[in-house]
């Protein structure tokens, strides 16, 4: 015993190995943080997904009964619809030919038909196309939109295409 009559060894004060409740709070603080930002990541992850997704049809077999080749071809059609505009039967002539991507035209067919596509818009986008680069008149882009020779667009469409771009 020590001079106070106290056991010695109790004046000897212990370092403590857990951290001060402070630093608890910063640690599960910044954990928190940390689980909040990922969630966030997900959540944004999911949306991003949601939005890049396209709409199938009503009567769409769900995209788990697509074989390989049609989703192949579905993911083709979406790449050519980014850089060129189509009318329906250019993007299946184009997705079956054999310079182009060679699908069969049952598996381009089944492509074309499971996207969703604003093909009046599509007609749009060729007008435009076609008087960046040359000169026509109203009767005469319109035959060009809707020739088996041109964009193949119906007769509907390649008039609302050339009302569109101001013909």
């Amino acid at each position: 015993m020590g001079a106070s009559g106290h056991p010695a060894n109790l004046h000897h004060t212990r370092q403590r190995s857990l951290p001060s409740s402070r630093t608890a709070r910063e640690s599960r603080g910044g954990q928190n943080e940390r689980d909040i930002d990922m969630i966030k990541r997900i959540i944004i992850g999911f949306v991003a997904t949601a939005a890049m997704a396209t709409p199938m049809a009503v009567t769409a077999p769900p995209a788990s009964a697509a074989t390989m080749a049609q989703r192949q071809a579905i993911g083709s059609a979406h790449d050519y619809l980014r850089f060129q505009a189509f009318s329906k039967q250019g993007l299946i002539d184009q997705l079956d030919s054999r310079y182009g991507s060679g699908f069969s035209k049952a598996v381009a067919t089944y492509a074309v038909n499971h996207i969703t596509v604003n093909w009046n818009y599509q007609a749009v986008r060729a007008a435009r196309s076609y008087l960046r680069v040359m000169h026509f008149s109203r009767s005469g882009l319109i035959q060009q939109l809707q020739s088996a020779y041109g964009a193949k667009f119906t007769h509907t469409q390649a008039v609302y295409g050339v009302n569109h771009v101001g013909l």
